[in-house]
């Protein structure tokens, strides 16, 4: 998670993690891009090409965890921050 945020960071001013909300909102029950999200369908628009399926939202839960969203199936769930398993960061900017 810190690697993410930092990441974002590291693109320049205004650069973020979304929040849950923010990275939410692109995910679409209805629709599917077989290969943005490596072996996974992503159900996002295909305007979108991704890089994984799981990715880190700015929001923090309690201490040690924050907030991700899984694009294959839009569950929503808090993880340790410490944690290199193979989340994304989709860094996002004011316009």
């Amino acid at each position: 998670w810190s690697h993410a945020r930092e990441h974002c960071a590291g693109k320049g001013r205004g650069w973020r993690l979304p929040t849950n909300d923010e990275l939410y909102a692109i995910y679409d029950p209805n629709g599917s891009l077989p290969t943005a999200c490596k072996s996974m369908t992503c159900k996002v628009s295909p305007l979108l090409r991704l890089t994984g399926y799981w990715f880190w939202s700015g929001d923090r839960s309690g201490s040690s965890s924050a907030w991700y969203v899984y694009l294959n199936d839009g569950n929503r769930a808090a993880y340790v921050v410490s944690s290199l398993a193979g989340f994304r960061a989709l860094c996002v900017r004011a316009t």
